[in-house]
């Protein structure tokens, strides 16, 4: 709806994009945290 009415589809999706790529980084950034944080060894030499 928002890209056909600016009749621009890219003013509208690039910032969905960026949006979710900042999402997207900054959770696997927590996970990546939490996992060495709480990692108690199973499965590693």
């Amino acid at each position: 709806e928002a890209s056909r009415a600016t009749h621009e589809p890219f003013v509208f999706l690039i910032p969905v994009a960026v949006a979710y790529l900042l999402i997207a980084s900054v959770s696997e950034w927590i996970f990546a945290r939490l996992q060495k944080r709480y990692d108690i060894g199973f499965g590693g030499q």
